[in-house]
């Protein structure tokens, strides 16, 4: 069976937003060293070839920001949390060889939530965080999501169903028929299984 996508998660406008803001920050605060270096050098009167060298290192600079600038936000957009009804699949990266997809199937999910303020609640993004267990507990974050809470929301319901579909009784070769019986009442009044789940596997046993 195909692997069927519920919902592609991706990274919110704050976030362009953000790099927007970070990279004019930068541009002005090198800018503003770089024309106190310039000014310094005018005053002691350096050399032509001196102050060639400089200017060009300033534009080599300011290229280099703004490519870095670009780059950054081609980057963002490639940033995904596809949710499936097999697992969440984390995608990003811009150049072949830097790119990553890690594909995270619900057996291995431990613990999905998400965090978000005032600003985060009211523009409808968040912090989007995964806990998976594989021997040891490791965290897969990923901030600025927009609809952060609609994609752990679908995740949760995937693992509460998963968890569902597993957590039924299991048949002990150690025990009679009657003892299972037994058992299966005690799970029936404690609510930990329904009467539909009591009557299937009351007859799972007595054809077995």
């Amino acid at each position: 069976m195909s692997e069927k996508i519920l919902y592609t998660g991706r990274k919110s406008l704050i976030a362009y937003i953000n790099s927007i803001i970070g990279t004019a920050i930068l541009v002005a605060m090198i800018n503003g060293i770089f024309y106190g270096i310039s000014y310094a050098m005018s005053e002691a009167e350096a050399s032509e070839n001196a102050f060639n060298i400089f200017s060009l290192a300033w534009i080599v600079v300011n290229i280099y920001l703004a490519a870095s600038y670009i780059y950054n936000q081609f980057y963002i957009r490639t940033f995904q949390w596809i949710v499936s009804d097999e697992g969440v699949r984390i995608k990003s990266g811009l150049l072949p060889w830097k790119k990553n997809d890690l594909m995270n199937p619900y057996e291995v999910i431990f613990e999905a939530s998400y965090d978000f303020g005032f600003f985060a609640k009211l523009f409808r993004y968040g912090g989007c965080n995964l806990r998976r267990t594989e021997g040891i507990t490791t965290e897969l974050y990923a901030p600025y999501m927009h609809n952060a809470a609609k994609i752990i929301g679908l995740i949760n319901e995937n693992l509460k169903q998963l968890r569902k579909e597993t957590r039924g009784p299991k048949f002990s070769a150690t025990r009679s028929d009657a003892e299972e019986l037994s058992h299966l009442a005690e799970l029936k009044n404690s609510g930990d299984i329904s009467a539909e789940e009591f009557a299937a596997m009351k007859r799972k046993i007595i054809e077995r």
